[in-house]
């Protein structure tokens, strides 16, 4: 066979393969061949039709280079140099075409090439990675990214990738595992979650059927991702685990009003309701108060109103006379700062609340998460964070969980 020189074609896929614009910027300067390899040389037979390829794609007429490089592959006895410049300038061809099913298969047939340097090699398996990705190969687009990881390993766009290449091949418990190691390393080094990574988390987490993880993304959505939309989620979600008795309605209530989510009459009324059928008549002026403070209330329904806000007030004026008797036992006393809290008196509800838990309290929970509000009330918030934080079992838990997003 006679020979031509490699140096010319070679030299042009390699500028070509340099400026080519694969998926997410990563195949630059991905693809270039070691200069060590000068010497080596080409058969006219497979550098001829190369030749008029690299002619006719710095022309742009990348369809009719690629047939001239397929020309080039159907040669059947190549050396394993003409085989590597063949596949990675057909790789770079199907690319520029927007075939990455090609270009996959040219690019990895050329990834195990002796002539590809190992300082290349990186770069080269995340680009066949974005490749894969870009041609909805996922099920490949994970394997590169992993084979990656374990190869050279942790990286960041990598294990992204994979979050996201597990997620739309629908293999929902891989996607919830990938994001949450995502989540984990970031919270670990100090740094916030992608919002995105957060919802692949819940999204894949609810189509497993993996209540525990999806509650946990969403709380993180709350924490790193503050909006209307995932707080009212999550407090959707609280109410559905803390159910609908009149006391969880009311502490749901609290972290509404926090919240500025007081947002209707209904709510303030049945709020006020509930505070006076729970011995809370200070309460329910304080919510009536706001209500007609906020212009919520004083609307079509505003003589009821009015009547709720009087019987409050009411109700109110006889409470206070019996706070200053001192309450038996450890509930009482629970109560009874409960009690003084309603009426913004939360250095005497902090007292008693501390003497409740100081002794044996069925409710302990429940009091120590009113604790934690007084304290709030009064500016204290790393105090009330721990005693928030002191609480671990129970509904009190879930609305423990709620408030330490607030504090």
């Amino acid at each position: 066979m006679s020979s031509l020189s490699k140096f010319d074609i070679f030299k042009f896929a390699r500028s070509l393969i340099l400026a080519a614009a694969l998926p997410l910027g990563m195949a630059a300067a991905v693809m270039a061949p070691a200069a060590a390899q000068a010497a080596e040389t080409m058969s006219v037979e497979v550098g001829k039709p190369l030749q008029a390829a690299q002619k006719l794609a710095k022309a742009g007429k990348y369809a009719a280079a690629m047939k001239k490089t397929r020309e080039a592959a159907a040669v059947k006895k190549k050396t394993a140099y003409e085989s590597f410049v063949v596949n990675d300038f057909m790789g770079y061809l199907a690319a520029r075409l927007g075939d990455y099913a090609s270009a996959v298969k040219a690019y990895e047939a050329s990834y195990g090439s002796s002539y590809v340097p190992a300082a290349q090699k990186p770069k080269r398996l995340q680009a066949l990675a974005d490749m894969a990705y870009r041609g909805k190969m996922y099920g490949k687009a994970a394997s590169f990214a992993t084979q990656y990881q374990k190869s050279f390993g942790p990286d960041r766009n990598m294990q992204v990738l994979v979050m996201q290449s597990d997620y739309l091949r629908k293999d929902y418990p891989a996607a919830v595992k990938s994001a949450a190691a995502l989540v984990a390393a970031a919270e670990k080094s100090g740094k916030a979650p992608e919002e995105s990574w957060l919802q692949i988390q819940m999204a894949s987490a609810q189509q497993a059927g993996d209540k525990k993880m999806r509650a946990s993304a969403l709380r993180k959505l709350v924490k790193y991702a503050p909006s209307d939309v995932y707080w009212k989620q999550y407090l959707a979600d609280t109410q559905r685990a803390i159910g609908t008795s009149d006391r969880m309605t009311l502490e749901l209530d609290r972290i509404l009003r926090a919240k500025g989510y007081m947002d209707s009459s209904r709510r303030y009324m049945e709020a006020a309701q509930i505070a006076i059928q729970l011995g809370l008549p200070g309460e329910a002026k304080a919510l009536m108060d706001e209500g007609f403070k906020k212009g919520v209330l004083g609307g079509k329904d505003k003589n009821r109103e009015l009547r709720l806000l009087n019987m409050a007030k009411k109700l109110a004026a006889e409470d206070k006379l019996s706070l200053a008797k001192d309450a038996p036992g450890p509930k009482g006393k629970a109560a009874l700062g409960e009690a003084y809290a309603s009426y913004g008196q939360y250095d005497k509800a902090i007292a008693l609340y501390k003497s409740a838990l100081a002794a044996s309290l069925p409710e302990a929970g429940l009091t120590r998460l009113h604790l934690a509000q007084a304290y709030l009330a009064t500016g204290r918030k790393a105090e009330a964070r721990k005693a928030l934080a002191g609480i671990k079992d129970g509904k009190a838990a879930r609305l423990a969980q709620a408030w330490l997003l607030l504090v």
